[in-house]
C-alpha cells in the first residue's frame, strides 16, 4: 500500500514539475509556426507583386491578380482565416511601395484601412465559399 502511495506521489510531483516545461515548449512551437506562416505569406505577396510589376495591366487589375494569387496560396496551404483581407491588401501595398523604393513611399495606398475594399476585387471568402467576383474554388 505504501508503494502505491509513493508511486502516485512521484507521478504527481513529476506532473507538477513538468507542466511548466511542457507549456513552454508548446508556446515556443506555436510562435515558431506563426512566424513561419507569416514568412510564407510575405514571400507569396512578394512573388505576386514581383511577377505582376512589369505586366501591362492597370493598377487595379494588378492588385486583383495579386490578391487572387495570395488567396489561392493561402487556401492551398490551409491558412484561410489566418490573415484578414485588410492584412492581405496592406501587405500587397507594402510590397509595391518596397519595389518602387522611396519614390512612392509617401504616396497614398490604393485602399486605405478606413475605406472598404474596392468593388470587384477578390476576397479570401471567394476561395472558401466558391466563385464570387471572379473567385476560384
Amino acid at each position: 500500500m505504501n508503494n502505491v502511495v509513493e508511486t502516485l506521489a512521484t507521478i504527481g510531483t513529476l506532473i507538477v514539475l513538468g507542466a511548466p516545461i511542457v507549456h513552454g515548449v508548446v508556446k515556443y512551437l506555436r510562435s515558431k509556426t506563426k512566424n513561419n506562416n507569416v514568412q510564407l505569406f510575405l514571400g507569396w505577396v512578394d512573388q505576386a507583386v514581383g511577377s505582376l510589376e512589369n505586366s501591362d495591366l492597370s493598377g487595379t487589375e494588378k492588385k486583383y491578380k495579386a490578391i487572387s494569387y495570395v488567396s489561392k496560396r493561402l487556401a492551398a496551404n490551409k491558412l484561410v482565416g489566418k490573415f484578414s483581407e485588410q492584412q492581405i491588401s496592406a501587405a500587397i501595398e507594402m510590397a509595391v511601395n518596397g519595389l518602387h523604393g522611396s519614390e512612392t513611399s509617401n504616396a497614398e495606398p490604393v485602399v486605405s484601412n478606413n475605406q472598404p475594399e474596392q468593388a470587384g476585387l477578390p476576397t479570401i471568402k471567394n476561395y472558401v465559399n466558391g466563385p464570387v467576383n471572379g473567385g476560384v474554388k
